[in-house]
């Protein structure tokens, strides 16, 4: 899965059609929404994994949830790691939200439930349940950076446990010079 289009040395860097579906303000909340689950979790193999283990759960504990993504073939240092991003995921993407005063790990039905049936979003209820959250360029620009800097890498074999583990292809400073580049070039394509 990939969310942009060119690298650091490219001339042009541009929003892959799911990449553009998950930041477009004009595009229908639940599409929206979808499209960012899709990129979070769903394309993430661990984190499917992981999401499908423990949905409809409250969210267990870390030391928990890093061993079920070391069950999952991940080395120790690598899921440490991902179990973070994977948190930090389904909050963004409003898989984790508080029910009765518990943080549960919902289905994306749910998630999509919880949106409206039409119209482009305005406010993102999908933020952890944050209704007044208001997603701006900047916000937007800010947390695809993160996403793209947790799913855009590369996979390689830990030389002492022999075990798949993942490291980020590029600084996070060079992905989000390439999320503005993309938002400026969608925002000049609409022009």
């Amino acid at each position: 899965m990939v969310l942009i289009k060119g690298g650091y040395q490219s001339d042009v860097i541009e929003l892959t059609s799911e990449g553009a579906r998950a930041v477009d303000p004009q595009m229908p909340a639940r599409d929206q929404s979808r499209a960012r689950i899709k990129l979070a979790i769903e394309d993430i193999e661990i984190f499917a994994k992981l999401h499908e283990r423990f949905v409809g759960k409250p969210l267990p504990a870390k030391a928990a949830l890093v061993d079920a993504a070391v069950e999952f073939e991940a080395s120790k240092e690598a899921a440490e790691e991902a179990v973070e991003t994977f948190i930090l995921n389904l909050r963004f993407v409003g898989l984790l939200v508080t029910l009765s005063g518990v943080e549960r790990i919902v289905s994306k039905d749910h998630a999509l439930d919880q949106l409206p049936a039409s119209g482009t979003p305005t406010t993102v209820q999908a933020l952890g349940g944050q209704s007044n959250a208001v997603i701006t360029a900047e916000t937007c620009a800010f947390r695809v950076d993160l996403l793209l800097y947790n799913t855009n890498r590369s996979k390689h074999t830990s030389p002492d446990a022999g075990s798949p583990r993942t490291r980020a292809a590029f600084p996070p400073h060079q992905f989000k010079i390439a999320v503005e580049a993309a938002l400026r070039a969608v925002e000049d394509h609409r022009s």
